[in-house]
């Protein structure tokens, strides 16, 4: 019985979790359909490093990140993003870190009126991301309406 309490705070924190990142994920979205109409100007990269995020069981998912720096009426800014591996292959991390050394140009978008928020030609919302989401709010709620189930009618 008690487990079953547990597997319904376990779906609930899944589902909150879901809800959070979509909210993230739908504003970052936002933003990119925004910067559409901000200024175009060029950065130049100034470094690139490889990274994972761990996965369930030891996995690893490896992306490119990137750090950048340019200038609008004669003030310095920095940025950052990052270039989502194909399957999250290392290989594929790899070699988009070698295709971008640093001094490399990259376009970006930057609001007028607040020109250190900016948009880089490689921002995106990734595939990751949504399956994230999906998975989080999908498993959570399974969890949720078997507990209940099993709580209402042992």
């Amino acid at each position: 019985m008690q487990m079953n309490y547990l597997f319904a705070l376990i779906g609930a924190g899944l589902v909150i979790y879901g809800l959070y990142r979509s909210y993230k994920t739908y504003t970052f979205y936002r933003k990119i359909t925004v910067s559409q109409s901000w200024q175009v100007t060029t950065g130049k990269v100034t470094g690139a490093t490889t990274r994972y995020t761990s996965g369930g069981r030891g996995s690893r998912h490896y992306l490119a990140q990137f750090s950048y720096a340019f200038t609008v009426l004669g003030s310095d800014f920095t940025g950052d993003f990052k270039i989502d591996s194909f399957l999250g292959l290392k290989g594929t991390a790899e070699k988009d870190v070698e295709q971008h050394p640093a001094g490399t140009p990259v376009i970006l978008r930057y609001n007028p009126e607040n020109p250190g928020e900016c948009v880089s030609e490689y921002d995106k919302v990734s595939v990751s991301d949504l399956l994230t989401i999906l998975g989080s709010l999908v498993i959570g709620a399974l969890s949720i309406v078997q507990s209940y189930r099993l709580i209402i009618a042992p």
